[in-house]
């Protein structure tokens, strides 16, 4: 149910992995959604050729002042597929030139490629973290 209250996915089924509601826009040491912003707007920047360094972040931080448990799982979720448009319509506005830029983010040379290849990645790790853990473990009805 999207309108299921988020803290009813904080029941973990596993014990030592984070609850569903963080992995969608949030987790312990990595936030989706937010790591997908941060890393879109890297990728932005360096495709646009700015040279300045970006600073990493901690992603503890942002998740501790997220309030995502007060937040309904249909909000996460708008919100997720929301960032996921906005990072596809950046990707498909790219030109060969700006994917090979370089830059440096988190104190790391890379491209926007590369960036492009990693928001790809992050979100497909916390897809099999949901798919594997968590949505077998929903209550069916």
């Amino acid at each position: 149910n999207s309108e299921t209250p988020a803290p009813f996915f904080r029941r973990s089924p596993i014990p030592r992995v984070t609850s569903a509601m963080l992995r969608v826009n949030g987790p312990s040491r990595k936030s989706s959604g937010t790591s997908t912003m941060r890393s879109a707007f890297s990728a932005l920047r360096i495709a646009r050729g700015d040279k300045a360094p970006l600073p990493g972040f901690e992603q503890d931080d942002y998740v501790k002042t997220g309030n995502f448990s007060a937040r309904r799982l249909s909000d996460l979720l708008e919100e997720f597929a929301s960032i996921r448009q906005a990072t596809i319509a950046l990707v498909r506005s790219l030109d060969t030139a700006a994917w090979l830029r370089r830059g440096v983010a988190s104190q790391n040379e890379v491209t926007a490629l590369a960036l492009a290849f990693i928001i790809a990645g992050h979100e497909r790790h916390h897809w099999l973290i949901l798919r594997d853990h968590y949505i077998p473990a929903l209550p069916h009805t």
